[in-house]
């Protein structure tokens, strides 16, 4: 066996002179892709403390590990201390928690862990504390940097400093066959008192091969399915909000959701004081249930047609990605939603964003492991995919038509947001059949521009917004004649290419199994 997936076992046995033959007999079953989990709750979990354990660091008189029964994320987890002591000024102290682990081939592998880092007060400026990951003796960061997190201290003002607890997801790529160790633990580069100390909480590792899960998602996806999505909510009619053809949209959308066994819910707010909301559904990882990834469309459309490109298409590709995940556990939440109120000005994630920013990673009952809103990892918007006939647009499908993907460079989380656009790209080479992708980096006017401060945020369109769509690129948009029959079968095949770029990526990101973790 060399990696997750479904696996059969066929026994046989051929007749002879004597015996017929007798029937073969097959066996299916999951080979699961996890390959290392922890969660120390009743101990280390056959993880090994050791001193010095990153940059080169010879301190060990101020460096200890210890496994914790409480204070982990929940429950136990691995403490690192480091500094401390004494008034000595010390350079350079590191520790960190190990475990080897074997592959029996090559297999790409993503790391999920819980960390904590926190610096207690009186730190100066040029001291610094970080959660580090090694394997196999070089360290692996979150790109560009070489750490998890990093805090620099403030110069002997205000309280302790901490990152809190952290979901990190670290694509450690493909490693070879054979056996490799991991280390996690934390650096403290320097400290000149008894008071000022380091401390690193670890909870929750999680490696797991990570392309079973999306190439069976991916597998299971319909072009056929994908067309006739757009086609129905289309032939509605333009869904403006509030209109009778909205409803008539959202209602079959609803019943298809609930037929994958998903439970619908909805965001209420108002528009010019009417009531109006926003559908989403939920696929609660079974790891990590208070991180998730949201991947979303907007239901609403105008111009009088039918809103096929703008945003039927969009809609079709999260609903596909949505049926296609539900029955495959994932390691962290996906949130599938349908925005209402995107063409008058994005007034639904708008207000999504308004209520929900401060609800993140709440759980509620406290000690019930619900959390109506996980903490965000990532918003992929999709809002027009199917139409790339170059500026100015000719008749036909240009031969360099391509799928982009957008990210706002100006944005607080402009450089996390570029990091899940090269993702998208990434997913894009490794899972779609027939378009390549490209990365911009004007993402606006969509529901994802309200997210762009609060975490890494992309839009995934047919053309550049600004430089393309808003110089003509599409004579549709917005027009009556953005109609189903407007669209060829080589612009639906482009949109479907979206699809297979979401779907794959996301499902690596969200670490999509063929087999269930256990908690």
């Amino acid at each position: 066996m060399t990696g997750a997936g479904r696996c059969t076992i066929t026994a046989s046995q051929a007749g002879d002179a004597d015996f017929a033959p007798a029937p073969a007999i097959a066996r299916a079953f999951q080979i699961s892709g996890v390959i290392l989990q922890a969660h120390f709750d009743v101990g280390a979990d056959g993880f090994t403390y050791v001193d010095d354990a990153f940059r080169d660091t010879h301190q060990p008189a101020y460096a200890s590990g210890t496994w914790i029964v409480s204070g982990g994320f929940r429950g136990g987890g691995l403490r690192v201390t480091l500094g401390g002591i004494d008034s000595n000024a010390i350079t350079g102290m590191s520790g960190g928690w190990a475990k080897t682990f074997n592959l029996t081939a090559p297999t790409r592998i993503t790391l999920y862990v819980r960390g904590s880092l926190t610096q207690s007060p009186y730190y100066e400026a040029d001291e610094k504390s970080e959660l580090l990951v090694r394997l196999d003796g070089a360290l692996i960061g979150a790109s560009p940097s070489d750490f998890l997190a990093q805090i620099v201290g403030d110069g002997n003002t205000g309280g302790a400093i901490t990152t809190g607890w952290r979901l990190y997801a670290v694509n450690l790529g493909t490693l070879s066959a054979g056996t490799h160790t991991l280390v996690l633990g934390g650096y403290n580069s320097k400290k000149t008192d008894a008071t000022e100390s380091t401390t690193v909480l670890i909870d929750d590792v999680l490696l797991t091969e990570n392309t079973a899960g999306a190439q069976a998602a991916v597998a299971s996806l319909d072009f056929e399915r994908f067309k006739e999505n757009i086609r129905i909510l289309s032939g509605s009619g333009d869904r403006t909000q509030g209109s009778a053809s909205y409803t008539t949209a959202s209602l079959w959308l609803e019943n298809q959701l609930r037929a994958a066994g998903y439970v619908v819910q909805h965001h209420a707010y108002t528009y010019l004081g009417q009531p109006r909301t926003s559908i989403y559904v939920t696929k609660v990882g079974t790891l990590f249930p208070d991180q998730m990834y949201i991947v979303s469309a907007h239901l609403d459309g105008r111009g009088g047609g039918g809103a096929a490109n703008d945003d039927a298409s969009g809609c079709s590709l999260v609903l596909e990605s949505a049926l296609a995940l539900a029955g495959l556990p994932t390691a962290v939440s996906v949130r599938f939603i349908f925005w209402n109120n995107e063409e008058t000005g994005l007034n639904g994630s708008t207000a999504y964003v308004n209520e929900r920013a401060s609800q993140q990673g709440v759980e509620s009952p406290p000690g019930s492991g619900i959390y109506p809103e996980p903490r965000w990892l990532g918003m992929i918007q999709h809002d027009q995919i199917l139409y790339d006939h170059g500026l100015p647009p000719q008749h036909d499908q240009i031969p360099a038509a391509d799928l982009d993907v957008e990210y706002q460079a100006s944005s607080t989380w402009a450089t996390q947001s570029l990091q899940l656009a090269n993702a998208l790209r990434a997913g894009n080479q490794t899972y779609s059949t027939n378009y390549p992708a490209q990365v911009g980096s004007n993402m606006n006017y969509t529901d994802s521009v309200p997210f762009q401060n609060y975490t890494a945020t992309v839009s995934v369109r047919d053309n550049q917004r600004v430089a393309e769509i808003g110089n003509g690129s599409n004579p549709y948009w917005h027009q009556p004649t953005d109609l189903y029959t407007a669209y060829s079968e080589a612009d639906f095949r482009l949109g479907f290419n979206a699809v297979q770029m979401t779907l794959g990526t996301v499902a690596e990101l969200a670490g999509a199994m063929t087999a269930p973790a256990q908690p």
